[in-house]
């Protein structure tokens, strides 16, 4: 059973899969050239256990992402959840977390180069304009889709024995749990 920051980063992962699998642009720097050894599912695994953040800075990347989506949907795609992935992770542990590692650290992780990683760092927080803040309601509503979408693929999966899921995409909050 994965520990609750693992489960919130593979949720998130679910979410990404589903929302945003449009062909990437190709001059994105996002953009990944060939094909990953990973899936996305198993990359969010891998960054949720050696990066050590808190769940807090899950839910917090879900709220980056959605923001830089509102800001450039352009730059999102199937070929490009890695590393936005990657860099919004870094950001939302930076800023929630008390205790973080170097980029060094998180590049190794992230599976590229530092000068990589801190780029990729500076441009999501150039199209943010550094607007990494994140209210208690916005978070209590990123924290109830994300906690949805995992009751709602665990349903199904119950309920009809096929893996299909149908994942709410990551939008604007418009409502909040009654939880």
């Amino acid at each position: 059973m994965p520990t609750s920051e693992v489960q919130t980063a593979i949720n998130l992962a679910e979410v990404l899969q589903s929302a945003w699998s449009v062909p990437s642009p190709d001059n994105s720097p996002f953009t990944v050239s060939d094909n990953l050894p990973l899936s996305l599912r198993d990359y969010a695994i891998r960054l949720g256990t050696y990066m050590y953040c808190s769940e807090s800075a899950w839910i917090t990347t879900a709220v980056l992402l959605n923001r830089l989506f509102t800001v450039s949907p352009r730059i999102f795609g199937c070929r490009s959840h890695h590393k936005l992935l990657a860099a919004c992770v870094v950001i939302g542990l930076k800023f929630t977390d008390d205790k973080f590692f170097l980029n060094t650290y998180y590049s190794e992780c992230a599976g590229v180069s530092l000068r990589e990683l801190n780029f990729l760092e500076s441009t999501v927080l150039d199209l943010l304009k550094f607007r990494v803040f994140v209210t208690a309601s916005e978070f209590q509503v990123m924290r109830c889709r994300l906690d949805r979408s995992t009751i709602r693929v665990k349903s199904e999966l119950i309920s009809s024995k096929v893996v299909t899921k149908t994942v709410s995409h990551i939008t604007t909050p418009q409502t909040v749990c009654a939880d």
